[in-house]
């Protein structure tokens, strides 16, 4: 039983690696450059991860990470800011759109509608009060205060929304679970949508 599982993780990497966009191959390469026919399953799955998979989901974030400021500086500088959530949330539609193609998912229609479902859903499943909660948390914990207040928490409302739907849709187009990487979290985000923010209200 043990054999017939050699090669397996070797394969199932093969396949994900196909479906990824040319300009990454060269890491492929040198993943496949980089194993040797005595390491485990597990160790071929952690070095596909470390070598191929890392680097994009670097570039996914940046993605998410910069929808997320604009949204945030936005709605906070806006004196429309139900016409901008609907942008905003326009915005965020496309965002998962590009972070799908940067795994290679190439989603016809009725693909991104079942991304978009399946992230809302989840989102609505978190609850809005979550979402303001956090961005309410952020607020406070950078000691804003006054009339800024309420414009960094509304911007940073958006900002934390954009990036969570952002987490989803890398969870969702990501071909592998987290294994040996670190699964990433909204803290590195709302710090610099609050840097975002502060640059731009002074």
């Amino acid at each position: 039983a043990t054999t017939s599982v050699i090669g397996l993780a070797e394969q199932h990497c093969v396949l994900i690696a196909n479906s990824l966009p040319k300009e990454y191959q060269y890491m492929v390469t040198k993943w496949r450059d980089s194993f040797e026919s005595h390491h485990s399953d597990s160790e071929i799955l952690a070095l596909f991860e470390h070598q191929v998979l890392t680097p994009i989901d670097k570039l996914a974030l940046q993605r998410v990470s910069k929808n997320a400021s604009a949204a945030s500086v936005m709605i906070a500088v806006s004196p429309f800011a139900l016409l901008d959530m609907l942008i905003v949330l326009w915005r965020n539609i496309k965002m998962m759109n590009q972070v799908s193609e940067i795994y290679g998912l190439q989603l016809g229609y009725w693909g991104r509608v079942r991304l978009i479902r399946k992230v809302f859903h989840t989102m609505l499943y978190a609850g809005a009060a979550e979402i303001l909660s956090d961005a309410g948390n952020y607020a406070l914990g950078a000691g804003i205060t006054g009339k800024l207040s309420t414009r960094v928490a509304q911007g940073m409302g958006a900002g934390v929304l954009t990036a969570r739907i952002g987490l989803k849709a890398i969870n969702e187009s990501r071909p592998l679970p987290w294994l040996s990487q670190t699964k990433p979290n909204l803290t590195v985000i709302s710090k610099q949508l609050l840097a975002d923010l502060n640059t731009q209200l002074k």
